[in-house]
This record gives C-alpha cells, sequence and structure tokens, in this order.
C-alpha cells in the first residue's frame, strides 16, 4: 500500500486531534488507503506520465521474487478510515512527485 505524504499528514494529524477518543476505543489504528498496489504497477503509473513528457521509459521486471513478506499481504483495519481518508490517489501522489523534481 502506497500512501502519499500529505495524506499521511492529513492522517497523522486526526489521530493526535482524536487522540483521546482514539485510546477509549482500544482498536488498532492503521495509517492506509486499504488499496494494494503492485511494484510493477508503480513502474507502469511513472512510464505513463514520464512518456506524456517526452521522456522514454523502460520497464524490466526483476525475476527475484518478494523474500521479505513472502507476497503475504497485511489484512487492513479501515477503522480509522471512518473518521479519515484518503485524498490522493497512487497515481495523483506519483504526478505530485513528478511535478516537484521536474521543476528543480
Amino acid at each position: 500500500e502506497f500512501l502519499y505524504a500529505t495524506d499521511c499528514s492529513e492522517g497523522l494529524f486526526t489521530i493526535m486531534k482524536k487522540f483521546d477518543f482514539f485510546v477509549k476505543q482500544k482498536k488498532e489504528l492503521h495509517l492506509t488507503t486499504s488499496k494494494k498496489t503492485k511494484i510493477i504497477n508503480i513502474a507502469k503509473i511513472i512510464k505513463k506520465i514520464l512518456n506524456k513528457r517526452g521522456f522514454t521509459i523502460k520497464i524490466f521486471p526483476s525475476k527475484e521474487t518478494d523474500s521479505l513478506q513472502k507476497n503475504v499481504n497485511n489484512k487492513s483495519n479501515n477503522f480509522l478510515l471512518n473518521f479519515w481518508k484518503p485524498k490522493y490517489s497512487v497515481e495523483n501522489g506519483i504526478e505530485e512527485i513528478i511535478q516537484f523534481y521536474l521543476k528543480k
């Protein structure tokens, strides 16, 4: 799962504002979009955005497998999403980052 930094900051701010409430709930809080995205799809999004700007991008998928999590996905806890929701999609977040670096 990928979360844009602005969404992360706003989510943390929501947790701080309602901290006493969340502590009383005795539930785990997971700051997440609850949307799984494969790394190859991130590469494809970057390629699409940069192709529109005239960059030629080639993707070379790795033959390696996930040795850290062994493709086991963590189960999302959506309790926090009742109080806060991310505003940026993965595509929008990547677009923002690319625009920032292309201006430099």
